[in-house]
């Protein structure tokens, strides 16, 4: 009877060429992946929209045409002083808490919440109209959902999650990890 040995290793133990082979093996597996984070990503623009209480149509995703369209409102091409003002009335100041300060992540939970709010600030001071500062927003989750994806798939992410798997080894070569 033949018996078989296996050779699992740790991260810190292959050599830089099987550690490369791990690094494609790991790809590998999160190909078959959906974005991280995509679903939290699109709530939290979607939950601006709500507590703002516009209607839109919008499409969002990373590697497309993302796109949003408001419906017509009377403070829609507000710009300067009167759009941050505006801003700050209808959706900070329902925000903030007893210190007067907005809470982070205030919609989801998510980091994005706290980046939407500031984009749109930014824009406005820019000086942008309401308008272009909300539906600008569809790009701008776009590339937050591009960015997540690249990362999830960059060698420093598996460089950070690297100790989190066993490597097995046969005839110096990687030929299967598995998640610890």
């Amino acid at each position: 009877m033949r018996q078989e040995i296996r050779i699992w290793c740790d991260y810190k133990e292959l050599t830089p060429e099987q550690q490369d082979q791990a690094f494609a093996l790991w790809s590998e597996v999160r190909q078959r992946d959906d974005i991280p984070w995509q679903d939290e990503t699109i709530e939290s623009l979607r939950k601006l929209l709500d507590h703002i209480g516009v209607k839109a149509k919008w499409s969002v995703g990373a590697y497309t045409d993302s796109w949003m369209r408001l419906q017509e409102y009377e403070w829609q091409d507000f710009s300067a002083h009167q759009a941050m003002s505006w801003w700050e009335e209808n959706v900070l100041s329902p925000l903030r808490g007893p210190d007067g300060k907005v809470p982070e992540c205030p919609f989801t939970g998510y980091y994005l919440d706290d980046a939407i709010l500031t984009k749109v600030g930014d824009s406005l001071v820019e000086g942008q109209t309401l308008r272009q500062s909300i539906e600008g927003l569809a790009g701008f989750v776009q590339s937050a959902l591009e960015d997540e994806h690249e990362w999830y798939h960059s060698r420093k992410a598996f460089s950070e999650d690297a100790d989190d798997w066993e490597y097995r080894v046969e005839d110096s070569r990687i030929v299967e990890i598995e998640r610890r």
